[in-house]
């Protein structure tokens, strides 16, 4: 998978890319302790690790004990292995910095930038859905960071954004 694919998939998921942004934090983590972070139910952790893993932006920690200076948020100095501990791979962390608003705007269309702009066109339950599921918006519809930066852009590249 090129990277460009694997940019869109992050980008139109926003929970998988939260548990694969968690470990730039963590480092090297498990499915349960990401749960704790991120607040994503177990199951989706355990599928979105398996993508990533799949993609190449993870790879399963080998060692046989964990240091706390390898596994940032572990709370005892060390530990042995009792899960699968995943860390991100190089391609991951270029991955993640190129990811901002300019790669964001490539997949929105001018009626998703008119939902971001105008609060009155919210009423497309569909494009609403989208649009927070990419973490442009919140659950209660409320532009998020990268959504205002996403909008910002968009109104400095002069996009024509329907008014509806």
């Amino acid at each position: 998978m090129d990277d460009d694919e694997i940019k869109r998939r992050l980008i139109e998921n926003n929970e998988m890319l939260t548990v694969l942004e968690h470990f730039q934090v963590a480092k090297v983590d498990y499915a349960k302790n990401i749960m704790r972070y991120t607040e994503i139910p177990k199951m989706k952790i355990s599928h979105y690790l398996g993508i990533l893993y799949d993609m190449g932006l993870l790879e399963k920690y080998t060692n046989t004990s964990i240091k706390r200076t390898d596994a940032k948020l572990k709370k005892s100095a060390e530990v042995h292995k009792h899960h699968t501990y995943y860390q991100m791979t190089n391609r991951a962390h270029y991955i993640l910095k190129d990811l901002d608003a300019r790669e964001y705007i490539k997949y929105v269309t001018p009626e998703d930038l008119s939902i971001l702009k105008y609060k009155k066109t919210r009423n497309d339950s569909e494009r609403l859905e989208k649009l927070v599921k990419m973490g442009l918006l919140t659950k209660k519809y409320e532009l998020t960071e990268i959504g205002k930066q996403v909008l910002d852009l968009a109104i400095k590249r002069q996009i024509k954004i329907p008014e509806n």
